[in-house]
């Protein structure tokens, strides 16, 4: 695996949860009709929501660029305060946030924070 890319495992859940947390993220930190510079971190994180979405349809695995790790990181934290509450929070938020350093996470974990 090259340094530059993280390898995030597509299982149904993680996959679900992670599309889920970065389009919530957008939606509030990255509203349309942003500036210049916001709309393109805006689009950034919408076509990694995309891809992970897309690409684990059919494969194990889907590459993203490590630059965008800290903002997927932040968007997995505000999703995870924003949306469950207690025990539940902790264990999803740590297990979507050891998915993004590439390790393999229990996807019953993250179940709690799949959008109904």
């Amino acid at each position: 695996m090259s340094a530059k890319v993280i390898q995030l495992q597509c299982s149904p859940n993680l996959s679900s949860a992670m599309a889920a947390s970065i389009r919530n993220y957008v939606a509030v930190q990255y509203p349309p009709g942003v500036s210049d510079c916001a709309l393109a971190a805006r689009e950034a994180l919408l076509t990694v929501a995309d891809n992970i979405e897309s690409v684990c349809q059919t494969a194990a695995s889907v590459e993203l660029s490590r630059r965008l790790s800290t903002m997927l990181k932040i968007a997995v934290n505000y999703y995870c305060d924003q949306h469950t509450e207690g025990e539940a929070r902790e264990s999803g938020r740590s297990a979507m946030l050891a998915a993004l350093q590439g390790e393999q996470v229990d996807d019953t974990l993250i179940a709690p924070l799949v959008p109904d």
